[in-house]
């Protein structure tokens, strides 16, 4: 089904601190495997904002997803981060009760 949702982030991007997440998914799951592709909207502490698509799988075990793997690629920003490139990898732990936590790396560009 579809999800929308946000949350809390830390982090900066070009010396600027990150504040939030918004998305927009698609999500499908077995009783193995998790699949959700989607949009994000990261806003920073400037107002200026980057957009990214992604596409994520995590195992599941006991009907719940455990750990998964999300890529990304950047795909615009506004404000300071106007012109922005870059892609990166995630990976994601699960929380029982609900929600995640993830820890990415990857590489972008300024102009």
């Amino acid at each position: 089904g579809i999800l929308e949702g946000s949350c809390a982030v830390t982090g900066n991007m070009g010396g600027v601190a990150a504040q939030l997440l918004q998305s927009a998914s698609y999500q499908e799951s077995s009783a193995t495997l998790y699949k959700a592709w989607g949009l994000i909207t990261e806003t920073f502490a400037n107002g200026a904002q980057v957009t990214y698509t992604y596409q994520a799988t995590a195992a599941v075990k006991n009907g719940a997803a455990v750990t998964g793997i999300r890529t990304y690629q950047i795909t615009g920003g506004s404000g300071s981060m106007k012109g922005i490139t870059g892609s990166g990898t995630c990976s994601i732990s699960y929380i029982p009760s609900g929600g995640s936590t993830s820890t990415c790396n990857g590489t972008f560009k300024l102009p």
